[in-house]
């Protein structure tokens, strides 16, 4: 529900900027540039065997960008630098721009077919979904104070296995290149 909600705001913010903030602006162009990346990276898949490679690879560099985005703004609330409302306003429409591009990876991944990457999406897909299960993502802001490092080692956690996944997608990509051209 809270997605469909958030996709309502984000129209309305796109069809009448001036009427927003300048926080409600950035969330919106930030859900548009996903849009616009999903449509770029089913496209890559239709194209050739190579773009569709390195458009999974585009879409996990953005994804590793947004939870950078996420960490850092966890950050700046540790350092006291925003508000917990803030922290809450900007962080999670984050994750649900997160669960979005984790869902456009598992279809492509399923588009190429990788079964090294579908199975490494799924886990992450699965995993994610569980975090959300247990609300360890969505920032809370009545109680991140006492929360804070929890959310912020969650963050730290979430680049880790995106780098992770960046390495293991670059190698299959190559056995996958080497199988693919010497049949």
């Amino acid at each position: 529900m809270r997605i469909i909600e958030y996709q309502r705001e984000v129209i309305a913010t796109l069809r009448e900027p001036s009427k927003h903030t300048s926080t409600e602006r950035k969330r919106a162009y930030l859900f548009a540039f996903v849009y616009a990346l999903g449509i770029v990276a089913f496209a890559g898949v239709f194209f050739h065997f190579i773009s569709a490679w390195l458009s999974l690879i585009f879409t996990q560099l953005i994804e590793l960008l947004v939870v950078v985005m996420y960490a850092f703004n966890l950050n700046d609330y540790s350092e006291k630098t925003v508000s917990s409302m803030e922290c809450e306003r900007s962080g999670n429409p984050l994750v649900d721009v997160y669960v979005a591009i984790r869902v456009i990876q598992l279809f492509q991944s399923i588009m190429i077919p990788s079964y090294i990457m579908l199975g490494c999406y799924s886990l992450l897909f699965a995993y994610t979904l569980f975090r959300m299960k247990r609300g360890k993502l969505y920032v809370d802001a009545t109680n991140l104070w006492r929360d804070a490092k929890y959310f912020e080692r969650e963050s730290y956690i979430l680049i880790a296995m995106d780098v992770v996944t960046i390495v293991i997608c670059l190698i299959a990509m190559i056995f996958s290149f080497v199988n693919y051209y010497t049949d």
